[in-house]
């Protein structure tokens, strides 16, 4: 328990890359010796996950993945900020193809990011892209998993480093 507690304090009393490493350090740490479910590793199912930078440019994002046996799609929103002028959301839907079906299971993505702004005049949907990303999943156990990824938007150029904690349903 005192390692969970290190961690959590860790994670909040120190800069954003420090809090990532750390978190992706712990997850592999608590991992290890548990092997992935066979039903999760290679079969099918819905998850949810809560997120930093995923959807792209989010402060936090919650996604709705459905895996299938070497490939998942996904769909998700998140808080991007708000101001006296409105509200402002960026969502993506994209694939996914994962190369290995074990515990670590590095990935590739593509995927179409969009924007939502609401404000006292209306609402709004605009399309802000296509990115193209991979990253890496860890199984914690046979329900868990925790993912680390970096996103490239086109034709905006920038790089998103995305982390984020799910679990199946």
């Amino acid at each position: 328990m005192k390692c969970v507690q290190k961690m959590v304090s860790n994670i909040l009393h120190s800069g954003p890359l420090r809090s990532v490493v750390s978190l992706v350090i712990s997850g592999l740490l608590l991992s290890t010796g548990l092997k992935a479910n066979k039903a999760y590793g290679a079969g099918n199912g819905w998850g949810i996950s809560a997120a930093y930078n995923n959807p792209l440019a989010t402060d936090l994002g919650i996604n709705v993945t459905y895996f299938g046996e070497a490939w998942a799609g996904e769909f998700g929103v998140g808080h991007v900020g708000s101001s006296n002028s409105g509200l402002y959301l960026a969502g993506d839907i994209n694939g996914q193809y994962y190369f290995l079906h074990d515990m670590l299971r590095p990935y590739g993505k593509l995927g179409l990011q969009f924007l939502l702004v609401g404000n006292k005049n209306g609402a709004g949907v605009d399309t802000g892209g296509l990115f193209l990303g991979g990253g890496l999943q860890c199984v914690l156990g046979s329900r868990v998993y925790l993912y680390v990824d970096v996103d490239y938007l086109f034709p905006a150029t920038a790089f998103y480093p995305g982390i984020g904690l799910g679990l199946l349903l």
